[in-house]
């Protein structure tokens, strides 16, 4: 799936992705974005790919788009 940063909190490591393909924002935590080595991170209007985990209710495998 695609989306958009809404908000993310570097101090509580969890934000919110609007996604493309649902009618809902969905819940992101630091420990699900892929793609960075070190501190992990999002800012607000990134472009992201991620997979939706339907159980959880929550995006994981997230990568910025280029």
């Amino acid at each position: 799936m695609k989306g958009v940063v809404k908000s993310f909190s570097r101090l509580k490591g969890y934000g919110f992705i609007q996604s493309e393909e649902l009618e809902h924002e969905v819940f992101v935590h630091y420990t699900n974005i892929d793609d960075m080595d070190g501190f992990k991170t999002l800012s607000i209007n990134d472009k992201v790919e991620f997979n939706y985990d339907k159980n959880h209710k929550r995006a994981v495998h997230v990568t910025k788009r280029k």
